[in-house]
């Protein structure tokens, strides 16, 4: 008889693919669990016994991917919602502006002529004038008086729109404590309030909103 085929080498590579899945196999006591469920016919013991599919590491990374993605889309959707003016020193300005504006008081000084005006008002520590550009195009003045804003001495100018409506524009030195005062606008009750810089001073025009 011809002489029996030896065994061909094992290959590394089955052995250890083999080891692997062999690994992956629910224990005795799972498969023992899980055929009882199925001998009972009870859905909720056989979905909490049977043993879960493994997942690739293409399907892993795809979940990390989305997962990450998901993130990024809720970060930048709530910061849509988040306004220039959503910090303490903004908000507590845009207040004040508010406030005063309501408070409607006469000007010390009535003038049309914001140079006099100037002149007039020397306990300012700054040159009083009107920004080149913004939102004061139509505007007239009509005089001013002193004020505060967060504690620093300004200028409260008397304007009116070119619908002739009142408004009020708060004109203050850009001293340090105004550096993180946003450029923005915002809503206070019945007032509208913007702020911004210009020529080294922080102005904040107010306006009562229309009914």
């Amino acid at each position: 008889p011809p002489p029996p085929t030896p065994p061909a080498d094992p290959d590394p590579l089955d052995d250890a693919l083999r080891a692997h899945y062999a690994a992956k196999r629910p224990s005795p006591e799972a498969m023992s669990a899980f055929k009882v469920a199925v001998a009972t016919e009870s859905p909720a013991v056989i979905a909490a016994v049977a043993p879960a599919a493994p997942r690739s590491r293409t399907a892993r990374l795809g979940w990390a991917v989305a997962g990450v993605a998901a993130a990024i889309a809720l970060v930048v959707f709530l910061g849509s919602f988040v306004s220039p003016a959503d910090n303490g020193l903004t908000n507590r300005v845009h207040a004040q502006i508010a406030l005063n504006h309501r408070k409607d008081l006469a000007s010390e000084w009535q003038t049309h002529d914001i140079a006099a005006l100037c002149q007039t008002m020397d306990k300012l520590v700054f040159d009083l004038k009107l920004p080149d550009a913004g939102p004061l195009e139509g505007t007239r003045l009509l005089g001013g008086r002193y004020c505060s804003i967060d504690g620093e001495l300004a200028a409260q100018l008397h304007l009116v729109g070119a619908d002739d409506r009142p408004c009020t524009l708060y004109v203050v030195r850009d001293a340090p404590e105004f550096a993180t005062l946003a450029a923005a606008d915002s809503t206070q009750a019945d007032v509208h309030v913007t702020t911004w810089r210009a020529d080294g001073l922080v102005f904040g025009l107010a306006r009562t909103l229309t009914r």
